[in-house]
This record gives structure tokens, C-alpha cells and sequence, in this order.
């Protein structure tokens, strides 16, 4: 199997350093959505509780005020005078946010009918008297909500305690948009009146919303409060972390790719060209490396020096292969030489030595045939075969020189 490059290496550990961060990203990301639906939890926990409490107490000031006046003196002496009650009864009540209000007997009829404000005037009542006898027989202090002159109202019946006559004060308030914006106020929320169809309809995902059913008498839905808050400061909280996660996201980002570059800069593109100047041989190549006080420079340096070193050595190869070169041509020429001279040697051996000495034999033969007078002829003969003698000695010494082993071969005994 094949090693790996270092780029190849660096670009995995890069991938693998990508890889992370996307989990750690993604884990961020299931955390903060998790953190967002815990602090949703505890906040529309904390938030519903609060919007009850609030609207409770709104709830609770129509029958506060209705129990506050049928057990007050003063409002039972209004209500017992049989004339100029009607008039005086409006400024008992204005301020009070009532819309409409009347006397009634224990027998369901209508004593006294009060229009607070003077452009309402008068309007039925919103129960029959045989609905009314049967609601105070039921529930001593009925509240429920009924359609009144066009708009939904809220009703409650307090009995009037100093009445002899068992009365009953009935009065009703406006749930206009001027109450709902009072309310709104009053829960920093958004509150609608909608249909009773509202209490099935599907909760929003984010918002804070508190349904509140508006019975009538019967106990029917007639309407549906929506209360609907905005938690803001958990969307401020989620837009901080949020934003968190973005510059964490970029700074990621921007450390992966810093780390990339400095790699390209610094390790990859020194190594790139160390491996150029190797592959092309030519020390050249990181010169400009070479020069650089770091790690790659010291390398770069010793590449330049086994380059000179490689190139001093190969000198010397050249020069060496060019002596033994030359010794090998003087060694042929020597070997030339010494072959010429054992050939002329030989030639010497074969040629002059065996001439003299075929002349000396002559000679030899030459004195015998001489006669015993004839001293003088013998003497000479004598002289010449010893003058051979001395030439061959000569020239057996030369050829010893030339070649004494081949001559000591082909030598002739004496």
C-alpha cells in the first residue's frame, strides 16, 4: 500500500477538524434549541400563572364593585326613593367602567333600569325572570357573560343587603376595545375576543397564549379570551446565544482557514519545493529557502550541501575514472612494449644467437680439417670462434634484459 503524502495527511486532518466543528456546531445547535424549549417551558409556566393572576384580579373588580354597592347604605337609600333615583344613581356610578345597571325584584322584575352613559339607552334585560329566579336560586352571586346591545358584556347579580323587599342589583360592564387595551396594559400581552371555536385550535409554538372561556349563564362558552405574550426576553437571550454561535461559527471558520494557509505557507509549499529541487536536481530551486532561519531552511541548507558534496563527489568519480583510464592506456602500452620486446627477443634468440653459433660450429669444423703446420691458420680460426663466443654472451645478456625468462627458455646449453 502506498504512504500517504504529508498534503494528502494535512487535508484529512483538516477534513477531520472540519468534521468536528460541524458536530460541535450541530450539538450547539440541538442544545440551544433544547434551551429554548426548557426556558419557553418555565416561562409559559411562570407567564400563565402570571396572566391567571392578572386577569383574575381584572375579572374580580366587577363583582368587587357590585358587592361593594348592594351592601352599601348610601346605594340602598338611593335605590329606596322612589323619585329622582334613576337620576342620581349615574353619578353614584360613573367612574365605577359600568355600562348598564338595574333594581330588580325577587321575582325576576324589573324595578329600575340605569343607562350610566346616556348614549347607550335602554335595553332588555338579558335574562327572563323565570332565568333570573332560577340563576339567584342556584348561585347567590351569579357573574357570566352575555350579548348586549351589539357587544359582549360582562354581567353580575349581588342582592342588595339593607333591601326589604329582597332587590337585586344587576349591572353589567363593556368588554370593548378600550377594556381589552386597559387589559393588554395591565399583562404587557395581546388579548382578543375570539369564538368558542378558539379553545380547539392548535397552540402557537413560541408564544405564550392563555385561553380564557367566557361562559353565559347556561355556562356555555360564548366567547374565548386569548391571551397571547411574546417572551421577549427569552428572544432576546435565544438572539444573544444566537449571535454567539455565529461569531463562533465564523471564528471557527476563520481559524480552519488561517490554519490551511499558514500550512500551505509554511510546511507545504518549503516541502513542494524541496522535493522540486530533488526530483529536478537542482539546488537552485531553495536557494531563497535556503536563506530562511527556520527549520525548513536548515533542511533546505543541507540539501544545497549534499547537493555540492554529491557534485564534488561525482569530480572526483570523473577524475578518478579518468586516471584509471589513463592507466589502463599506459598499462596497454606498456604491455604493447613489453610484448615488442619479447618478440625482438625472441627474434634475436631465434635468429642471430642460432647464426653465431651455427658460424662458431662452422669455425669448429673448420680447425679440424686444418693441418698440425698450418698453427697459424688454427690461432686465428681460434680467435674468431672466441669472438663469436664473447658476441653471443652479449647478446644472451641483452635478450636477459629484454626477457630473461623466455630467453633462459629458449637458450641453447653449451
Amino acid at each position: 500500500m502506498q504512504p500517504m503524502s504529508i498534503k494528502l495527511r494535512l487535508a484529512l486532518l483538516l477534513g477531520l477538524l472540519l468534521v468536528g466543528f460541524g458536530g460541535a456546531l450541530l450539538a450547539l445547535g440541538i442544545l440551544e434549541r433544547r434551551e429554548r424549549a426548557e426556558m419557553v417551558a418555565r416561562e409559559r409556566q411562570a407567564r400563565t400563572l402570571l396572566l391567571k393572576h392578572a386577569i383574575d384580579a381584572a375579572s374580580r373588580a366587577l363583582p368587587q364593585l357590585a358587592t361593594d354597592a348592594a351592601q352599601s347604605e348610601e346605594f340602598a337609600k338611593l335605590v329606596a326613593r322612589s323619585e329622582g333615583a334613576p337620576a342620581l344613581l349615574p353619578a353614584y356610578l360613573t367612574g365605577s367602567g359600568l355600562s348598564y345597571a338595574w333594581i330588580i325584584h325577587g321575582d325576576g322584575r324589573v324595578r329600575m333600569q340605569i343607562a350610566v352613559s346616556k348614549s347607550d339607552g335602554d335595553i332588555p334585560l338579558p335574562l327572563t325572570p323565570l332565568e333570573f329566579t332560577g340563576l339567584v336560586a342556584e348561585t347567590p352571586s351569579p357573574r357570566f357573560f352575555a350579548d348586549l346591545a351589539g357587544g359582549l358584556h360582562e354581567v353580575c347579580i349581588r342582592r342588595i343587603a339593607s333591601s326589604a323587599s329582597g332587590e337585586w342589583l344587576l349591572v353589567t360592564r363593556r368588554w370593548d376595545e378600550d377594556f381589552l387595551r386597559g387589559l393588554e396594559q395591565v399583562t404587557e400581552s395581546r388579548l382578543a375576543l375570539r369564538g368558542p371555536e378558539e379553545i380547539s385550535a392548535a397552540p402557537t409554538p413560541d408564544a405564550i397564549v392563555l385561553l380564557r372561556p367566557l361562559s353565559d349563564w347556561r355556562g356555555h362558552p360564548l366567547r374565548v379570551l386569548r391571551v397571547e405574550h411574546e417572551p421577549a426576553e427569552i428572544e432576546e437571550t435565544l438572539e444573544a446565544n444566537g449571535r454567539l454561535l455565529r461569531i463562533f461559527f465564523s471564528f471557527g471558520l476563520m481559524v480552519i482557514a488561517a490554519t490551511w494557509l499558514m500550512l500551505q505557507g509554511w510546511v507545504l509549499r518549503p516541502l513542494t519545493r524541496i522535493g522540486e529541487s530533488l526530483v529536478r536536481n537542482e539546488p537552485e530551486v531553495v536557494a531563497e529557502l535556503s536563506a530562511e532561519k527556520s527549520e525548513f531552511g536548515r533542511v533546505a541548507g543541507l540539501v544545497r550541501s549534499s547537493f555540492e558534496q554529491r557534485q564534488a563527489l561525482e569530480r572526483e568519480v570523473r577524475e578518478r575514472a579518468a586516471a584509471q583510464a589513463a592507466l589502463q592506456r599506459s598499462e596497454a602500452a606498456l604491455q604493447a612494449n613489453l610484448e615488442e620486446r619479447s618478440r625482438l627477443g625472441r627474434d634475436l634468440h631465434d635468429g642471430v644467437i642460432q647464426s653465431l653459433y651455427a658460424a662458431g660450429m662452422g669455425l669448429t669444423g673448420v680447425r679440424a680439417l686444418l693441418q698440425p703446420e698450418q698453427i697459424e691458420a688454427a690461432l686465428r680460426l681460434e680467435q674468431s670462434r672466441a669472438a663469436l663466443n664473447e658476441t653471443i654472451h652479449d647478446v644472451r645478456n641483452f635478450l636477459i634484459g629484454l626477457e630473461p625468462e623466455a630467453l633462459k627458455l629458449h637458450s641453447p646449453r653449451r
